[in-house]
C-alpha cells in the first residue's frame, strides 16, 4: 500500500514538473512571437511615417 502510493506520488510530482515546462515553454513561444511581431511594427512605423 506504502508502495504504491509513493509510486503515485512520484508519478503525479513528475507529470506536474513536466506539464509546468511545457506550459512555461509555450509561454516563451507566445512572448517571444508578441515581442517580434511588436518590434516589427515598431519599426515598420519608424520606416514609414504617417505623417511626413
Amino acid at each position: 500500500m506504502l508502495y504504491e502510493l509513493f509510486m503515485l506520488w512520484m508519478v503525479g510530482s513528475i507529470t506536474v514538473v513536466v506539464a509546468s515546462m511545457v506550459l512555461g515553454g509555450l509561454l516563451c513561444v507566445w512572448c517571444a512571437y508578441k515581442g517580434s511581431k511588436r518590434s516589427r511594427l515598431a519599426s515598420d512605423s519608424t520606416r514609414h511615417p504617417s505623417h511626413p
